[in-house]
């Protein structure tokens, strides 16, 4: 896509990340995130319940509950 000269956007970044948190690969999916946020793009609701769902499924509760308070914290509304 890059070498195409297309930028990733908002939406590609968290299909990204939904697929690696589907695939379990959430170290993968939080340093997508970083590369994101580097990038200028700040995660929307859909990002931070995409990975809240996928650190719940990786049975790691603590890390899906201070993503939820990461997302509290910048300002996207929980739905």
């Amino acid at each position: 896509m890059r070498q195409d000269g297309v930028q990733p956007d908002i939406h590609t970044y968290t299909s990204f990340i939904n697929a690696c948190c589907k695939a379990g690969d959430m170290m993968r999916a939080a340093s997508t995130v970083k590369e994101m946020e580097a990038a200028g793009l700040r995660p929307n609701v859909k990002t931070y319940t995409t990975l809240i769902d996928g650190w719940a499924r990786a049975s790691l509760p603590e890390k899906a509950l201070r993503c939820f308070e990461d997302m509290k914290l910048a300002g996207p509304e929980p739905d």
